[in-house]
């Protein structure tokens, strides 16, 4: 799975977020790790920008390692 978005302020990082059957993920485009987040077209949540903002937090802890 290739990440497709990435955060704004990380467009080079390795976590970008991809969108698979119904859901949302978090994967690392070196590893092809992922981590499913929320399903796609939630009603209450975002979980489009809440996969964003977990992409942002995990490329920020990879960056000052």
């Amino acid at each position: 799975m290739t990440p497709l978005h990435y955060p704004e302020q990380y467009p080079e990082g390795p976590w970008g977020v991809e969108s698979e059957g119904r859901g949302w993920y978090v994967c690392d485009r070196r590893t092809g790790r992922k981590k499913r987040i929320g399903p796609v077209g939630g009603r209450r949540v975002n979980w489009f920008d809440r996969a964003m903002e977990e992409a942002a937090r995990r490329n920020k802890g990879s960056v000052t390692q």
